[in-house]
């Protein structure tokens, strides 16, 4: 598969029309960078500092996996990273945290139309790093360029970033602070978003048995753009311990099929029977993770659709800043290791599934990825 391009490029028709005057009131001459991309030298793209105190616009952020909603003209603008949320109020400068307990940060601020946060706060509550890089002026020796770089995966470090950069930053530097000219019209019309409709993701669950299965299925019917539908994979146990929360799957919509322990006929026989008493439903599908090789081959044996994952995120609960690492765009880079069929993701119901799964239906809904359902007929992922 040829592998795509995980530049984020929104559709732009920009006309910029160059006035006598410029007016920079209210911003301060920075660059912006999130990870290994800088961000262009606009007036809205850059920070307000006051004082010691950074804020940059809120919007920077979705670069980054933590998102956004906004109520009226910036009266409330929410930042979240699945349950993990700051709420802000800047008429009366309040910021609360997702269990409304008050936060000691600056306040953020509407200027000039847009909604400023501080920096350094939302950082350290997300779990991401920021850098402040300077760069020495040959020409202007009185001149120093600042960078302010938002990491959360980057690949450069800050002396790779610069060198990649340099000669870039430096031509916009000089255009923002070059004299007034008459005024001129220049158009510039960007790429598309890149659409990447010809890849198929499945997406599907196993364990709910966790203390995040109510959490998990909140997501499902709150923060699913396009009302994806995925499959759970069910154990034995899973059934036993929760059968009306089974029922609750099954009347959404999702597809059951069956978690195997052992990987034995035996097992996907007596689990059926307890999905059939509890659901009425029956099914062929399958999957294993431990007895994966023998679960396969069974199913093989026996004419059921048994299916793999071609990504499993899972394991221990992670930092933060190791969540926000495995964002859908990880996944996006994988796509060439993968089948051309597509791939299977598979969470496990645990609170990294909780935290990312906001940021993985958002891409895989701006990039207009395939995402189909799980069935028996589907030619299956192994």
């Amino acid at each position: 598969m040829k592998k795509k391009s995980l530049t984020v490029i929104f559709v732009l028709c920009l006309i910029i029309v160059l006035l006598p005057i410029k007016t920079k009131a209210a911003i301060s001459p920075h660059f912006i960078a999130v990870n290994d991309t800088l961000l262009p030298f606009r007036d809205d793209v850059m920070p307000y500092i006051n004082g010691e105190q950074i804020l940059v616009s809120h919007e920077i952020f979705s670069n980054v996996g933590v998102w956004s909603v906004s109520a009226g003209d910036f009266e409330e603008v929410r930042l979240y990273v699945g349950a993990r949320q700051v709420d802000f109020y800047p008429e009366s400068g309040l910021t609360q945290n997702q269990f409304g307990n008050e936060l000691s940060w600056p306040a953020a601020q509407v200027i000039g139309g847009k909604f400023y946060v501080p920096l350094h706060q939302v950082c350290e509550y997300f779990g991401l790093e920021y850098q402040l890089i300077e760069i020495g002026r040959t020409v202007i020796p009185d001149k120093q360029i600042w960078i302010i770089r938002i990491i959360s995966s980057a690949r450069l470090s800050s002396t790779e970033f610069v060198n990649r950069y340099r000669t870039d930053i430096l031509s916009a530097y000089d255009e923002y602070y070059a004299p007034p000219t008459p005024i001129q019209t220049e158009i510039s019309i960007m790429e598309p978003t890149p659409s990447y409709s010809d890849v198929s993701v499945y997406l599907s669950f196993h364990d709910i048995s966790s203390p995040y299965i109510s959490e998990i299925v909140d997501l499902l019917e709150n923060s699913n753009p396009a009302n994806y539908t995925v499959c759970f994979f069910l154990s034995a146990n899973d059934i036993k311990n929760n059968p009306a929360m089974v029922r609750k799957l099954d009347g959404m919509g999702h597809v059951i099929g069956i978690w195997l322990q052992e990987g034995t006929y035996e097992e996907y026989l007596n689990t059926s029977a307890l999905l059939f008493e509890a659901a009425k439903v029956k099914t062929v599908l399958i999957s294993a993770d431990i007895a994966e090789a023998e679960a396969s081959e069974m199913a093989q044996m026996h004419g059921l659709s048994y299916w793999g994952a071609s990504i499993h995120i899972g394991g221990t609960p992670a930092t933060p800043s190791s969540l926000i690492n495995w964002t859908a765009i990880a996944v996006t880079d994988a796509l060439p290791t993968l089948s051309p069929d597509g791939f299977c993701l598979r969470f496990a119901c645990n609170e990294n599934a909780a935290a990312m799964l906001p940021s993985v239906f958002n891409h895989l809904y701006t990039y207009e990825y395939t995402v189909p359902a799980i069935t028996e007929t589907t030619n299956p992922i192994k």
